[in-house]
This record gives C-alpha cells, structure tokens and sequence, in this order.
C-alpha cells in the first residue's frame, strides 16, 4: 500500500502517525534509567539524546503548523545553537522529565495536525533550509522520522518491525532522492516484494525486501537479507539526507 496525500491534506496518514507515535513512546517509557542513558544506535548520541531529538522534531512541526495556521513567520527551530543545546539539556535531565516532554509535544503536534484547517494544507512554510515548503510535508516527514528513529533507539525495534506501507512508500521516496544525488554510485536495485527498482547506472543488481533494501540505503544495515549479481561485495551507498 502506498500513503496517498489527497489534495494536499494528509489526514489519511494521521491513524499511521499516531500508532507510530504510541509504539515509539511506548519503548521509550519502558527503559530502566541505566538503559536510557546506554548509547543508541547513532553515534555520539545516548537513548536519552535520541528522545531529546524526537521531541525537538515534533515540536518544529507543531510551530510550522502554528505558521501556517496563522500566517506568522514561526521557524521550524528558533536556530541550530538553540536547538542543540535544548536537546543536550533535555538529555541531561531527570529522565521522567524527558520522557513526559516527549509525550506532550506527541499529543501537541498530532491535535495540531487533526484540526488544522482543510485550506491551509498548502501553504508554504519556513523550513531549516530557508526554503518556503508546503505545511503538508510536516506529517510525513514526522512518520518517516518516529520510524526511523525508532530503530536507532536501539531497543528490540528493527527495520524488519516496520510497516509494510512504511516500507514501500518510504523505499521509494529514498530511491527518489538518491537518483538525484551525483555521489550515488552506479548499481540497479529491484524490490523482491514490490515494484519499486532503478537503474543508477552501469553496476550490479542488488535486490531484497523493501525493509532490507530501505534500510541499507539509509544507513541502518549491512546489507543483510540483500542478493547481489554478479556475485561480490556490495557497493556502498552515500551517507543518507533527509
């Protein structure tokens, strides 16, 4: 299944944002204080970072939506420094204090998306790069980033626990933005479980689920469950940008 955004109004992803959210919030909640100060699977960063994090994206989706609701020019962060300081001291702090921010900024962003007006979808919005964007692009970025993310909080959540409409649409929109990319190198890819693939160039064919296919292009595996042809080692993808 592929998330289809009618009309510039993504409420249709809005039960997939919220089972993402709990699930995340869910395994977040659930770690010993010990294990939330363990490292996450990003590094440099605790689990605690990675929570820290969390809650700074929702929360700069909640003021994009507030921008675009009102006509104010609200940024998605007040700036980097800001930002990276806040995420350091969240991290820092008392660890139910994290987590029942992580939780607020939740139950904020996902009530700002449910009653956001039908008409103000499409409205451009100030994202960290400067460029004006569509307030619609909050919602799947923020899914694709609870999922993500989720995976780096190293707890028992793996690439292959997500969704297959996750999956999918998420392969093919990375895929997308790879074909894009000069430092991409030059190999074809083929999905066992769909129909996504592209040729990127003369190099070998890599072919796998679409959870193991997603995440070795961003940067979450090895490359295991993956088929390459001819046989070899696999080519090496660039860094990932969201």
């Amino acid at each position: 299944m592929t998330l289809e955004i009618t009309d510039g109004v993504p409420l249709t992803l809005l039960p997939y944002l919220r089972e993402s959210a709990d699930r995340l919030l869910e395994d977040a909640a659930g770690l010993p204080e010990a294990e939330l100060r363990a490292p996450s699977r990003l590094p440099g960063w605790s689990r605690a970072h990675l929570v820290a994090h969390v809650t700074a994206g929702a929360e700069s989706r909640f003021r994009l939506l507030v921008a675009a609701r009102t006509g104010l020019p609200i940024p998605r962060y007040p700036g980097e420094r800001d930002r990276a300081e806040q995420i350091e001291r969240d991290a820092r702090g008392p660890a139910g204090d994290l987590l029942e921010r992580l939780r607020t900024s939740f139950a904020k962003v996902l009530t700002a998306i449910r009653d956001h007006p039908r008409a103000a979808w499409g409205r451009p919005v100030r994202w960290s790069d400067e460029s004006g964007r569509p307030v619609h692009e909050t919602v799947s970025s923020l899914l694709q980033e609870l999922e993500i993310h989720h995976v780096d909080l190293g707890t028992a959540y793996t690439p292959g626990d997500w969704p297959d409409w996750f999956a999918t649409d998420e392969c093919r929109r990375v895929v997308a933005d790879l074909a894009a990319r000069s430092d991409m190198p030059g190999m074809r890819i083929a999905t066992t479980d769909g129909e996504i693939g592209y040729d990127f160039g003369p190099g070998p064919l890599v072919t796998g689920e679409s959870r193991a296919l997603l995440a070795w292009l961003i940067g979450r595996s090895d490359g295991a469950g993956l088929t390459v042809a001819p046989a070899g080692p696999l080519p090496t993808p660039p860094p990932w940008r969201r």
